[in-house]
């Protein structure tokens, strides 16, 4: 039996579970009255206080109509982010006022679990800091990840050596930490915002070449937003060192998709980081495009107004919602582009389409075909309202 809240994991856990016939129950996001009922369970098991129904009662309100104003409110409706922010609010009471952006919230409660999980090291007998435990959740998320899945066996990773002893404060679902148990994040969330998190950081160092020349991030939309919020948590730093660091990025981001201009193996690399810089909503109006190798980048709702994209590989690149207007495409390589969502299909036709016109009315399209016919449809229904032979 697989329970999850996202479909995309099943086809992961089934192969985790070596069961192909496996049951799927799927876990929805919480209404209000949902919410206020966890908020009450949880809020009679965290007391400490003794207090009555009366003071919880008021206490639960006194938290939905925090909840209600956060910026992130449509965020606690999900059962395990809820769940985070209640594990925080035992210590830290403003949680639902404070945290405005989704990282923020997996960065606190990391930051609070990787805490409270110290184990004293055999070497030396001190504590790795939360920083080091950071760093070393982020390299085994990654690792995860780039390999496809989500979860794998403990295997050296559960020893008592102190070079491992990281692994046992990482937030995980292992049964044990024997060498053939399996062992995944308790939330695939964490690993993706965790994945977000180790791009950044590899991105401060350098331009992270061979990362992001590894895997396809163009479809990868929950390390792209995670990747997103955090650099929008950088640029909001208020010390300017720390805010500087999002322009770097950024700047180390445009030098993969430059260098790649002429160079097709460097393909992987560019479509990563012009699809990392458009989920940040980089602007690329006017951009000298020319001849970069992009294929199967994600340039959804893309700014590209004015652009030169001469001689570009845009091969498989999904362009929905992109402005193109004035942008220069000649010769760009545009075979097998995503640009629109499939709203209708228009059958009748016998043979090879020729011609397409829409009416300035917007409803009306005329089609011409080999078969010798032009059809008239509209366009919402997709009624074939008649046909010229």
């Amino acid at each position: 039996l697989i329970v999850t809240c996202r479909q995309e994991n099943t086809s992961d856990y089934g192969s985790c579970m070596r069961h192909p016939t496996a049951q799927t129950r799927y876990i929805q996001e919480f209404g209000e009255d949902q919410i206020r009922g966890y908020l009450r369970n949880r809020l009679l098991i965290d007391s400490n206080s003794g207090s009555d129904a009366d003071d919880r009662r008021g206490l639960v309100e006194e938290v939905m109509h925090t909840i209600k104003q956060s910026r992130i409110c449509a965020l606690y409706s999900k059962p395990f982010q809820l769940s985070m922010a209640m594990d925080l609010y035992i210590s830290e009471r403003d949680v639902f006022s404070t945290v405005t952006r989704p990282f923020e919230l997996y960065k606190r409660w990391l930051d609070q679990w990787f805490e409270q999980k110290k184990i004293p090291t055999v070497k030396d007998h001190k504590t790795k800091s939360v920083e080091h435990i950071w760093r070393e959740a982020e390299k085994l998320a990654w690792e995860l990840h780039s390999a496809g899945v989500s979860h794998d066996k403990v295997g050296v990773r559960g020893t008592d050596s102190a070079e491992w002893k990281w692994f046992r404060r990482c937030p995980l679902r292992v049964q044990n930490f024997h060498h053939e148990s399996l062992f995944s994040f308790r939330h695939k969330s964490i690993q993706e915002n965790l994945v977000g998190s180790f791009l950044v950081q590899r991105l401060m160092a350098d331009r992270a070449e061979q990362e992001l020349s590894k895997i396809s991030l163009s479809t990868d939309f929950p390390v792209l937003r995670a990747f997103r919020e955090i650099l929008a948590g950088l640029s909001a730093e208020k010390e300017e060192p720390r805010a500087q660091l999002a322009s770097i990025i950024k700047e180390r981001l445009w030098e993969n998709v430059i260098a790649s201009r002429g160079q097709p193996d460097r393909g992987q690399c560019a479509a990563n980081s012009i699809s990392l810089l458009n989920a940040t909503r980089c602007s690329f109006v006017g951009q000298d495009l020319r001849g970069i190798h992009i294929p199967k980048a994600n340039l959804q709702g893309a700014e590209l107004c004015g652009s030169n994209l001469e001689g570009a590989n845009l091969e498989g690149a999904d362009i929905r919602g992109a402005n193109l207007i004035g942008a220069k495409l000649k010769g760009t390589k545009m075979m097998r582009v995503t640009a629109s969502e499939l709203i209708n299909t228009l059958e009748g036709h016998t043979a090879e389409v020729t011609a397409v016109a829409v009416a300035p009315d917007g409803e009306t399209i005329v089609t011409g075909s080999s078969d010798k016919t032009a059809r008239v449809w509209n366009r919402s229904t997709g009624e074939l309202i008649n046909t010229l032979e």
